[in-house]
């Protein structure tokens, strides 16, 4: 499904122009004179690239610096996506995106597609994100366990007469003798303090504190990642996101964005360099890194032809 059916972005007579008019401004003039650069002008329009006719996997391909990320950037901009991780943005970003404009697709009802909603950009400092949330929840999970377990065995280990007599007891008696089960009145604590002369230490602190986050790698979190988060009839910006994925994890992608893309009514729009993902089929690949920019296929690309050159000087290697 296409939901998105073109972009346009400003070229280099647009920037030009719009820069002249904006310089004539009193108060911008005083601006531009603190800056240096004024990204994205002048990125993409450096390669004269002006133009992207969407399809159901539409893959921006170039090396570093080439731009495929500030593309990426700048569509989620005009679309007002909200993104979870911090980008490249510059005082200039707004202005660049007013000079950007795009044409989406109509259902047969001739509904309009709801971008906001149905529009997800994911970046691998999102996935990166998740990895270390999860890695401080687990500690801080740990040091309140330890805590805690240790407050239970004291309490399972002491005799009824020294709890009477210590400040546990002490702060039981205060517990029960204001117990007020109409009210509510330090019932929960009440049964908290039940629970740890019943419970064992690791029973009692799992269902207090709850069962920690799974640790995978970075290749099987980032796969996993994408299985949850890619779902049906919307339109997805991905962001290099073959990064930390193994080979065979990259594989399992790929056919995970196809088959999303042909059965799920979803559309794809990728910045990446991995020659896995550069391979699915019916993907339409701009290169970046020529100038003009051009629609090629995966294997004419210089990337593909220099891997296949480099495997094919070795190949006695891989003979069995």
């Amino acid at each position: 499904m296409i939901y998105l059916s073109d972009f346009h972005f400003p070229t280099q007579r647009k920037e030009e122009e719009y820069l002249r008019s904006r310089r004539q401004e009193q108060d911008y003039k005083y601006e531009l004179t603190f800056y240096d650069t004024f990204y994205p002008f002048g990125v993409l329009s450096a390669c004269h690239f002006s133009q992207i006719d969407f399809s159901e996997i539409t893959i921006l391909y170039g090396g570093n610096g080439s731009g495929k990320s500030t593309a990426l950037n700048v569509i989620a901009g005009k679309l007002g996506l909200v993104r979870n991780s911090f980008f490249n943005h510059t005082v200039f970003f707004d202005d660049y995106l007013s000079l950007c404009y795009f044409h989406e697709n109509t259902n047969w009802s001739g509904e309009k597609f709801d971008f906001k909603s149905n529009m997800h950009i994911i970046t691998s400092d999102d996935i990166f994100k998740v990895m270390l949330d999860n890695r401080m929840r687990n500690e801080h999970l740990e040091h309140r366990r330890q805590a805690t377990m240790t407050v239970q065995r004291n309490v399972r280990n002491q005799r009824w007469e020294d709890i009477q007599e210590g400040a546990l007891g002490a702060h039981y008696r205060d517990v029960t003798r204001h117990l007020d089960f109409e009210t509510g009145e330090n019932v929960d604590e009440y049964r908290m303090l039940c629970a740890m002369k019943k419970k064992s230490a690791s029973k009692f602190t799992k269902e207090l504190l709850g069962e920690a986050a799974p640790l995978y790698s970075n290749g099987e979190t980032g796969l996993l990642y994408f299985s949850e988060h890619i779902l049906p009839d919307k339109l997805y910006l991905l962001d290099e996101p073959e990064n930390s994925l193994s080979c065979e994890l990259q594989l399992q992608l790929r056919e995970l964005l196809m088959l999303s893309a042909r059965r799920c009514g979803c559309q794809f729009i990728i910045a990446t360099h991995s020659p896995f993902l550069l391979s699915m089929e019916g993907a339409k690949i701009y290169n970046l890194d020529a100038d003009p920019v051009s629609v090629q296929p995966w294997y004419e690309l210089e990337q593909m032809k220099t891997t296949y050159c480099f495997f094919e000087q070795h190949k006695d290697k891989f003979s069995s």
